[in-house]
């Protein structure tokens, strides 16, 4: 009878998550991205630590961590810090994303400033509070890549996580949108589709900045800023 009602309790602690001053069921948070994508995330568990059982799930690493207040593992089991738990949303929107084959191929933190895009605009819609994290991430989405793929960012991110390779889905549409600006511009050197777009393709995987100014030595803020392509 005691483990039942201890197993109870820890259900009912699990279903219902503090977030700002709301208290809100899993349900709710995981109907609110189903809603944003159109079809569930994928995972296993949530669970809400104090800080000393997030230090004793996550071991010494969790030092190394900052201010991360959630971890998705990968069995997908979603564990998130007391004080932080609105991250259990954000950690929901990488399980749509996973749901449809894996995480995106792009950079890590390309890839966290989509996710966290995407969490802030459901919160938005939920009327709670979230942190934001990942801010020069999500900005640059909003304010650099949003524009050169010319979407609002429900279809993008829908697009970004059922492309099979978001990155040849990024290099793809941007090139057709704005690559005659970089065959026409010789600061950009011989015109070479394929060299290009190889560039592009290690600009998404490793090789983007995240601030949001004007750079005429960035291909997507050149195309942005300087080509308005919008």
């Amino acid at each position: 009878m005691i483990n039942r009602t201890l197993t109870a309790c820890k259900l009912l602690r699990v279903a219902k998550l503090l977030l700002a001053e709301d208290v809100l069921d899993v349900d709710r948070l995981v109907r609110g991205v189903t809603d944003w994508f159109g079809w569930a995330p994928s995972y296993r568990s949530i669970e809400v630590l104090d800080d000393k059982g997030w230090t004793e799930w996550y071991g010494k690493e969790s030092e190394l961590l900052g201010e991360t207040g959630g971890i998705m593992t990968p069995e997908g089991d979603i564990r998130v810090k007391q004080k932080s738990i609105g991250s259990a949303l954000h950690e929901l929107v990488h399980g749509a994303m996973k749901a449809q084959g894996g995480d995106p191929d792009t950079s890590e933190r390309l890839n966290e400033g989509v996710t966290q895009a995407v969490t802030m605009a459901i919160a938005k819609s939920l009327g709670i509070k979230v942190p934001d994290t990942y801010k020069d991430e999500r900005q640059y989405v909003m304010k650099v890549l949003l524009p050169a793929v010319g979407m609002k960012l429900g279809p993008f991110s829908v697009q970004y996580a059922k492309a099979g390779s978001a990155v040849k889905w990024l290099v793809d549409t941007i090139w057709k949108r704005g690559g005659r600006f970089m065959l026409a511009d010789p600061d950009w050197g011989t015109p070479d589709v394929a060299r290009h777009k190889k560039s592009l393709t290690d600009y998404f995987k490793r090789g983007m900045t995240f601030d949001v100014q004007p750079n005429a030595g960035d291909m997507v803020k050149y195309l942005v800023f300087e080509k308005g392509v919008r």
